[in-house]
């Protein structure tokens, strides 16, 4: 009888991509909680805000009365989730949340470029490298501004991505739709559902519509006043790039944010009808980001999120 000292290679790779990604989980986990403790969650304070809100004495009024909270209901819900579970210890739990996410987000990545392309060294290479410099700024995401809404919308993206690549048009369709009512700039990534057969594609949009308005429709029902949310102004910062394309007007421009969302689809269909719908993310948030008055540090972390779906999911020759 032999005895076999080493697990067969394809056991192996197993337990070496499950190493890697423990690592990536512990990483952001002990980075995070060591260099922001809980307390630093620096915009804490609306998402508790509108948890209590929603859940106390405004209701579905909450996005009416505080326009000021620029994300959706899917923020809320998680955020009363920790409110449950975590009790006193609510804001680490919040944090601890926030900072899971990019594990799994990045383990999607890896499934659908298997899904689509021969996986090979480059791409692990790639990947890992990627995911290695994420962990800084998916710190300051989780940890240090704590918005719960980004690191949503990011992580369903990612299910969307893994979902289109392994031809899933409802469940890429609902993702997509979560991630919207998590985050609604998110609705620039909708383009990438046109990758599907044409039949399947119009499915997809219409369940992803359906999964928006299953979320939004009873806000704007009690408060129609829920759809000037959009328009809320903030403060167009001296460093932003709105400043060096020549706007310099105190407060967002209103043709702002809808140019920010019509040029990100239009791109992002650009892109599809090239074959290139992995890159649909990458633009859609480098246009937000060129457009966009605030100049905040996290953004980086979907910056770097989509770049790095685009250099594993796109092939190379």
């Amino acid at each position: 009888m032999t005895i076999t000292l080493l697990p067969e290679p394809r056991h192996r790779r197993r337990l070496t991509t499950a190493l890697a990604y423990s690592l990536l989980l512990g990483a952001s986990l002990t980075v995070g909680l060591l260099w922001f403790p809980s307390s630093r969650l620096g915009s804490w304070h609306y998402f508790d805000l509108a948890s209590r809100s929603l859940f106390g004495g405004l209701g579905l009024h909450v996005f009416a009365l505080h326009p000021e909270l620029q994300f959706g209901p899917v923020a809320i819900m998680a955020t009363k989730v920790t409110a449950i579970l975590g009790g006193d210890d609510q804001r680490t739990l919040f944090a601890v949340m926030l900072g899971v996410l990019l594990t799994p987000s990045v383990w999607l990545l890896e499934r659908a470029a298997r899904a689509r392309h021969q996986w090979d060294r480059r791409r692990a290479v790639v990947l890992a490298v990627g995911a290695a410099l994420l962990v800084p700024a998916w710190v300051e995401l989780a940890f240090r501004s704590g918005h719960i809404d980004d690191a949503l919308a990011i992580a369903c993206t990612a299910v969307s991505v893994w979902a289109i690549a392994t031809d899933r048009p409802l469940v890429a369709a609902f993702a997509l739709a979560v991630a919207i009512d998590a985050k609604p700039w998110a609705i620039s990534f909708t383009p990438m559902l046109l990758a599907f057969q044409p039949r399947r594609r119009w499915r997809a949009l219409a369940a992803c519509a359906l999964g928006v308005a299953i979320a939004w429709m009873p806000f704007v029902l009690a408060a129609p006043a829920t759809l000037h949310t959009a328009a809320y102004k903030i403060a167009n910062s001296p460093s932003s790039a709105l400043r060096w394309l020549g706007v310099h007007s105190a407060a967002t421009p209103p043709w702002d944010r809808p140019a920010q969302t019509l040029l990100g689809v239009v791109v992002g269909c650009w892109l599809v009808r090239r074959g290139q719908w992995p890159a649909v993310m990458l633009a859609a948030l480098s246009v937000r980001l060129l457009l966009d008055p605030a100049t905040h540090h996290y953004y980086s972390a979907g910056l770097l999120f989509a770049a790095l779906a685009f250099d594993v999911l796109v092939a190379r020759a």
